[in-house]
C-alpha cells in the first residue's frame, strides 16, 4: 500500500452496470412478459493521504466497496403447485399402461402408498395407489407428516403455468455480493536512517452462494424452501514495520503481523422451524437438508430444501520476520 506526502491527495473511481443499458435477453424472448436480465453491479471506492506532521509522520486511507446481484435465467424448474400441496397430484394423471398382480388398472405417473405394501401368495410385492374420496392420485391430507404440514405452506407458488416445468431457474453460484475493503497506513520517521510503518485492514465479504442448481429459483433467498446459502468472511489484518538503514549498504528491516479470517457458512434463521417438524433426533439449532430424487427428465423437479447445519471456521497467522541486508562489492548478503 503505498504511503502519504507533504502535500494532500486523493483519487476516487466508481464503475456501474446497469440492466437499463442490457438488451431484453434470452428471458424475455421465451416468456413474454417477464424481467430482463437484472445482473447489477457497482463497484466504487477512493482513497486519500497526506501529512499529519510536515516531513514527519503520514498517513493514507483506502476504500473500495462492491455490490453485485445476478440472476441469470438458466431454464426452468417444477414445483408444486397449490393443488399438489394439498395432496391432490391427479393432474399427472396418464394413460391406462397395464394392470397389477390383482387386475387393477395401472395409470402413467400413478403413485402409491408405502404404507400398504405387502407380498402376495405367489411373491408378488405389490402396493395400493393413492387415492382419497374416490379420486386417483390424491393423498388424504390426514396422512401428511408433521413436518409436511410444516414445510408446505412456506412453498410459493409457481411463476408460469402448468404442473412441469413451471419456475425459471437460475445460475451463477453467487447471485448477490457485498464487498467492503478497509485500510489505513501510518508511516513515522524516526531520523534519516530509521522509519516506522504501521497498517491495518479491515475486509467484509458477505454472499448468498448456491447449493443446488434445480433449486435455485425464486423468492430469495425465501428460505428455508431456497436452497441459498448466506456466507460471511471477515477478517482484520495489521502489520508493524521498523526499517533501519544503518549505512550506505546495509539495510535491517523488522515485520510482525496479525492475520486473521473468519469464515461463516449457512447463516441462515431455518433453526426456527425445527422443532415444529417433529422429526427425532434433529437438534433444534440446526434445519435439516431434504434431497428429493427423480428419475422423470420431463418433471426436472426441485431437488433439495434447505442448506443444512451453519458452520463457523475462524483461522489466524503470526508473522515475524527479520530481514538484514548487506553489499560487499559484487556481493550481497
Amino acid at each position: 500500500m503505498k504511503s502519504g506526502t507533504n502535500r494532500f491527495h486523493g483519487t476516487a473511481f466508481e464503475y456501474n452496470k446497469n440492466p437499463v443499458a442490457n438488451a431484453a435477453g434470452l428471458l424475455v424472448n421465451a416468456f413474454p412478459g417477464s424481467t430482463k436480465n437484472n445482473q447489477k453491479e457497482n463497484n466504487f471506492g477512493g482513497t486519500f493521504g497526506g501529512p499529519i506532521r510536515k516531513d514527519k509522520t503520514f498517513f493514507f486511507v483506502s476504500y473500495e466497496g462492491d455490490r453485485y446481484t445476478n440472476f441469470a435465467y438458466s431454464g426452468t424448474t417444477t414445483i408444486p403447485t397449490s393443488d399438489m400441496r394439498a395432496g391432490d397430484f391427479s393432474a399427472f394423471l396418464g394413460d391406462e399402461i397395464g394392470t397389477d398382480a390383482l387386475g387393477r388398472p395401472v395409470y402413467q405417473n400413478e403413485i402409491y402408498d408405502p404404507t400398504t405394501t405387502r407380498t402376495l401368495a405367489d411373491g408378488t410385492v405389490i402396493c395400493d395407489p393413492f387415492e382419497y374420496q374416490g379420486k386417483l392420485n390424491v393423498i388424504d391430507p390426514a396422512k401428511f407428516s408433521t413436518a409436511t404440514s410444516v414445510l408446505l405452506p412456506l412453498m410459493a407458488d409457481p411463476l408460469f403455468p402448468g404442473i412441469r416445468r413451471n419456475t425459471p431457474r437460475f445460475s451463477g453460484s453467487t447471485p448477490v455480493l457485498r464487498r467492503d475493503a478497509m485500510s489505513v497506513k501510518v508511516d513515522h520517521a524516526i531520523n534519516a536512517n530509521q522509519k516506522l510503518s504501521g497498517f491495518f485492514g479491515y475486509y467484509r465479504r458477505s454472499l448468498w452462494k448456491r447449493n443446488t442448481s434445480d433449486s435455485s429459483y425464486p423468492p430469495f433467498p425465501g428460505q428455508p424452501i431456497s436452497t441459498y446459502k448466506n456466507q460471511e468472511v471477515v477478517g482484520p489484518q495489521a502489520r508493524l514495520s521498523h526499517t533501519w538503514t544503518i549505512n550506505d549498504h546495509t539495510i535491517n528491516n523488522f515485520v510482525i503481523a496479525y492475520n486473521r479470517t473468519n469464515n461463516a457458512n449457512n447463516l441462515t434463521n431455518n433453526a426456527q422451524y425445527t422443532s415444529q417438524l417433529g422429526i427425532p433426533g434433529v437438534p433444534d439449532t440446526c434445519f435439516p437438508r431434504f434431497s428429493f430424487r427423480t428419475r422423470n427428465s420431463g418433471i426436472q423437479f426441485m431437488s433439495a430444501l434447505g442448506v443444512g447445519c451453519a458452520n463457523i471456521d475462524p483461522s489466524e497467522s503470526y508473522v515475524y520476520q527479520d530481514t538484514y541486508s548487506t553489499t560487499r562489492g559484487k556481493h550481497s548478503l
